[in-house]
């Protein structure tokens, strides 16, 4: 894992899985048409679902749009073709092979349909990659097997780094509340979505929002977002965090690193190209102390207060919740053979703490775990700090509520590679969209076992009956109860999957009064 998210989709991973997607046989396609609110499109059939690639669902924020919220689409004549993605937005890496290059002209939905008339159940997805990168294009997000399961499945780009995050209203006024441009951009397809996806056989009354990783984050913040509260009924958080998220002051220090990383005047940044947004965004990157410095800033307008203030106040109690990470989150940053650092945890490998709030979780660590090594030290603590115990947070507010929330831990641990042994970040994407044969989002990809196609089959009909019920249940899986703060019953998604009560309980303790 890159030091700011998902193990770097946008270079190794991305790589990995575009290389499988080539790889893949090629199935015979034929042209479909439908119709939404801008004008006629022409998609492919392919394995017996229906999918259109690239179909604009706001303006280009390009030019005088620059960071500037997005604007809806407009209309086209005659029959529009929607068979290749569009743009990755600007980001470091390649799109990958056979995508275009990443650019500002991103924002860009892909649609798979099944084949039988609807109404179906949809699922909108978002993509991880440390808000600084990633796209919807990643063959592992590709939605077959859900449209074949009577899902439709929408994936797409919104966007990324400065571009979507940056928060200029202090330096120009005109441009109060730039750094949520990213979440305006997911409720702009949301919204698109709402109004067109009766078109492809999908119920607009039936959308459930999921994200991993930094998506997930995003996801987070919309359940906690008054504005975002209409656009869907339910939402799936793989790999999450409710405190990944900046006050207005933090977010103007990541402003200042941005201006003064291109020329030091904030006037400048909207003229700058592409090339130079790049640059002083690596200069970001590289200067801030904490892990991932493009995320949900708490501006007192589009989010009022912070995410987990919301959810104890009953924010987004009506919607049922799938939430859960990996086993081994870090194994990403912290792989076999990594140094064995000395303790204290770095600064930067810190998601919401500062080193004077953990170094007491330091030395917790040290007494309840003396036979581990540092290493596998701080990669508990590393996964805790970002990820696990925030969703802990989450399901405890919801649990005061007996709103519907379900737990889970993906145990799949990896048969080969760099990250033998572990259940990395990523690890459970191609579990969920049934796309082991598309390749790893992990940096070195793993040999695929007969188990990991079982646990697959189990994952993705498991999270294909939570977007058409409201509850997750595959063959295969024990009864998943509903968390709550007495017996915290968790699903933990492994070759034999179980329900365990509190698991890991004596670490989260140490946790009690951290992370509130």
């Amino acid at each position: 894992m890159g030091r700011h998210g998902l193990p770097h989709p946008t270079r190794r991973g991305l790589l990995a899985g575009a290389a499988a997607a080539a790889a893949a046989p090629a199935f015979a396609q034929s042209a479909t048409e439908v119709t939404v609110r801008q004008g006629r499109l022409s998609g492919a059939v392919a394995d017996g679902v229906r999918v259109f690639k690239g179909v604009p669902y706001a303006q280009p924020p390009v030019g005088p749009l620059r960071f500037r919220p997005p604007r809806a689409p407009m209309a086209w004549s005659g029959v529009r073709e929607a068979l290749q993605f569009g743009a990755p937005p600007l980001q470091g890496g390649p799109g990958g092979p056979g995508m275009p290059a990443p650019g500002e002209d991103c924002l860009y939905a892909n649609i798979w349909a099944p084949a039988a008339p609807g109404p179906h159940p949809v699922l909108v997805f978002c993509y991880g990659g440390g808000n600084n990168g990633g796209h919807g294009a990643l063959p592992v997000y590709d939605g077959t097997r859900f449209a074949q399961d009577g899902v439709v499945a929408v994936t797409f780009n919104y966007r990324v780094g400065a571009l979507g995050w940056l928060e200029l209203g202090p330096h120009l006024p005109a441009y109060r509340g730039s750094g949520n441009n990213a979440l305006r951009d997911i409720m702009a397809c949301l919204a698109w979505v709402r109004e067109n996806i009766a078109a492809f056989g999908g119920d607009p009354r039936r959308v459930t929002l999921g994200g991993v990783l930094a998506g997930s984050k995003n996801v987070m913040s919309l359940l906690a977002c008054p504005s975002a509260a209409g656009l869907f009924r339910q939402a799936i958080t793989m790999s999450t965090s409710a405190h990944t998220t900046h006050t207005s002051e933090e977010a103007d220090k990541v402003a200042r690193l941005m201006i003064d990383g291109h020329t030091g005047k904030a006037e400048d940044l909207l003229t700058a190209t592409p090339a130079q947004i790049l640059a002083a965004q690596r200069k970001v990157l590289q200067g801030y102390n904490h892990n991932s410095p493009f995320r949900t800033i708490i501006d007192g307008a589009l989010m009022p207060r912070p995410i987990m203030d919301a959810f104890r106040a009953g924010v987004g109690h009506d919607k049922p919740l799938l939430i859960g990470t990996t086993r081994d989150e870090s194994a990403s940053t912290l792989p076999r053979g990594a140094a064995e650092k000395p303790f204290p945890i770095d600064q930067g490998e810190l998601n919401s703490l500062d080193l004077s709030q953990v170094n007491d979780i330091d030395l917790r660590y040290q007494r309840a775990f003396p036979q581990l090594s540092p290493l596998d030290r701080r990669r508990k603590l590393v996964h805790a700090e970002e990820y696990w115990i925030s969703c802990i947070r989450v399901g405890e507010a919801r649990a005061a509520a007996s709103a519907p929330t379900y737990m889970y831990r993906s145990d799949r641990v990896l048969a080969s590679g760099t990250y033998a042994g572990f259940a990395p970040s990523g690890s459970d994407i191609p579990l969920v969209f049934d796309t082991l044969d598309r390749g790893e989002v992990v940096p070195t990809a793993a040999a695929i076992t007969p188990d990991d196609r079982a646990l697959a089959r189990t994952a993705h009909a498991a999270w294909v009956s939570f977007v058409k019920t409201g509850t997750p249940a595959a063959e295969g899986l024990p009864a998943w109860p509903h968390y709550d703060a007495r017996e915290r019953r968790t699903l933990i998604l492994g070759y034999q999957p179980r329900v365990e009560a509190d698991p890991l309980g004596a670490e989260r303790t140490l946790w009690t009064d951290t992370l509130g």
